[in-house]
């Protein structure tokens, strides 16, 4: 069945029912095109008599064989269901990668959890493990255990982890770039981008998990990480703000970067962003991301960017 937009509606010359038919009698045409004599009500068919924008599914499990019941409870466990261990943790991570991959995004199973001792965190595209931090999978742990954040060391260990899971997505990096020390652009834009889709997306991460006490920590997780980026995010959120960028923009902006492109892509798709925002501004060629310190290299575009705003009589967007 197709859904008729209300201009398409109006075109046809069919009027919307806005009341509820049900118990309404009316006569059935039979199979001889005649009309029958007995009236009969107006009644959805069974398992179609609620609104599914209302009332929650509840399947009925009696109809399945006892191995079909056993393998639905199984995946709905998997999906919805609470997740209180390690081992429940990583059956969600793979549900929540099997909805991106509804959604046409690539994903590399993650098979199991690691220790990680140079680094809060890592994702081992080769073996599909995430690796954390000791400190930081106890902190995991715990919360998933008690069902809920109770503290912002929790939050930020949570974010790690989500941080890590959002490399297991889309177009996965290219350890030989990301190593080369050479020219560090790559290895800075994939993480810098990764790390700010991470603090969007890490509520919803936290709620996937069935995990309480969330709200409460998101503004500070996006505002401020215990993480190595975290100099280079906050000079990049500058800098998108100064270009005149909300919060929904740059959301838009890191979802479709780190899921849809290859890392090699990020810094013309952010440079195009950019002249986008600012007609007829020239950023330095020199690469966004090269150098450890890749704040210098925001530095440089912001003062561009900021000169043709003020020409423009353009505001800076808000972000931070």
């Amino acid at each position: 069945m197709d859904d008729l937009s209300r201009d398409e509606l109006e075109e046809e010359g069919i009027t919307p029912l806005t009341e509820d038919l049900t118990g309404t009698e009316y006569y059935p045409v039979l199979p001889d095109g005649s009309v029958s004599s007995e009236p009969e009500k107006l009644m959805p068919p069974e398992g179609f008599a609620v609104n599914p924008g209302k009332v929650a599914w509840e399947p009925d499990l009696s109809k399945l064989s006892d191995e079909e019941r056993k393998l639905f409870e199984r995946a709905y466990e998997q999906r919805f269901g609470p997740v209180r261990t390690m081992g429940q943790l990583n059956d969600r991570l793979n549900g929540l990668q099997e909805n991106f991959k509804l959604m046409g995004v690539d994903a590399v199973p993650v098979k199991k959890f690691g220790f990680e001792s140079d680094a809060n965190g890592k994702w081992d595209q080769v073996n599909g493990i995430i690796k954390l931090n000791p400190i930081r999978y106890i902190q995991v742990e715990t919360a998933v255990k008690e069902g809920k954040i109770t503290s912002l060391e929790q939050a930020d260990s949570l974010a790690t982890l989500c941080h890590e899971f959002g490399h297991s997505l889309g177009v996965q990096i290219d350890t030989m770039r990301y190593n080369d020390r050479n020219d560090t652009s790559y290895r800075n834009l994939s993480q810098i981008v990764n790390e700010v889709w991470e603090r969007f997306f890490f509520p919803d991460f936290c709620k996937a998990m069935n995990l309480q006490d969330v709200d409460q920590y998101a503004e500070q997780i996006f505002q401020v990480r215990d993480s190595l980026y975290q100099p280079m995010v906050k000079n990049f959120m500058r800098l998108m703000e100064s270009a005149g960028m909300d919060r929904q923009q740059l959301s838009d902006l890191v979802w479709n970067l780190n899921l849809s492109h290859d890392p090699d892509q990020y810094e013309k798709l952010i440079r195009d962003k950019i002249q986008e925002l600012v007609p007829g501004v020239t950023l330095p060629a020199d690469k966004l991301g090269t150098g450890m310190n890749v704040s210098e290299k925001c530095e440089q575009w912001l003062d561009v960017i900021g000169q043709h705003m003020k020409a423009l009589g353009k505001d800076k967007g808000k972000i931070l």
